[in-house]
């Protein structure tokens, strides 16, 4: 396993084939559009539920008329939900093997790989980027996906035999994983960040409960949907849309949440903290 980045659009500068670039991006254009104005539940214990509290518009900033999706409005129960969900799923996947959590990060980043046009086109609709820095954020998604993996192994998992004071003692250095880890991701890079902040916690052996940003739902929903076909269970990985003042409170003041990962403003990380 040796890491290289992804780094699509200058490999198709390199090799004299930006008009192939160009070709797929549209094709990926394509693709998208025939997908848009769906229903999408939240996905808890690998299920998709809807939410009492009703729906919301993804919409396009390009143009506020194109709806995207549309997406659940998470309450307080839904957010309760996801967090004894992940609780539940934590002594399965934490007792995983490193090798198999690294080996389900390879075969996602491979999946991601394979549609990251799809990925950049949807980014563009949804987020707003221009086709070069939305492959580029899907681009870092793999990264982090094949990085963390490949740290990991090389690593032996973090676990390593420590220096001995008396010959007749043994230490080590063990990884041990918290337990739920509540991922709320930002809009600017909705699969970049999203990404590597899950994936650094599932990989470890932690559990994930992932909110995105309501602006970019639909990113964060197909990450999950790639997730789960590399290998990730149910249990382990949750997805849950819904406003900051209802989902997002109930997984800061939740106890049976071990720890949150969070890219927004200070005055919110601050309260959080």
């Amino acid at each position: 396993m040796v890491f290289r980045n992804e780094r699509t659009w200058q490999n198709a500068v390199d090799a004299g084939r930006q008009e192939e670039f160009h070709a797929a991006y549209e094709a990926g254009v394509a693709k998208v559009r025939g997908e848009f104005g769906q229903d999408h539940p939240i996905f808890l214990n690998g299920k998709g539920v809807k939410s009492r509290g009703g729906t919301f518009a993804d919409t396009s900033p390009a143009n506020r008329r194109l709806v995207l999706g549309r997406f659940q409005k998470g309450t307080r129960a839904d957010a309760r939900k996801a967090v004894a969900a992940a609780k539940a799923g934590f002594p399965a996947w934490s007792s995983q093997h490193f090798i198999e959590r690294a080996r389900v990060m390879q075969r996602a980043a491979d999946v991601m790989s394979q549609r990251k046009f799809y990925l950049a086109a949807l980014m563009t609709f949804e987020n707003g980027k221009n086709r070069y820095e939305a492959v580029a954020d899907v681009d870092e998604a793999i990264d982090f996906l094949r990085w963390y993996a490949e740290a990991l192994v090389a690593n032996r998992g973090f676990e390593r035999d420590m220096g001995r004071y008396f010959p007749n003692e043994r230490a080590r250095s063990v990884l041990r994983p918290f337990g739920v880890w509540a991922v709320v991701s930002p809009f600017n890079f909705p699969l970049a960040i999203a990404t590597g902040m899950t994936v650094g916690a599932l990989i470890t052996g932690n559990t994930v409960v992932l909110k995105p940003a309501s602006d970019t739902p639909f990113l964060a929903l197909k990450l999950y949907e790639i997730l789960r076909e590399a290998g990730v269970p149910g249990g382990a990985l949750q997805y849950l849309t819904g406003p900051g003042r209802t989902v997002g409170q109930e997984l800061v003041e939740n106890e049976d949440v071990a720890g949150i990962a969070f890219t927004g403003s200070r005055a919110v990380g601050l309260s959080a903290a």
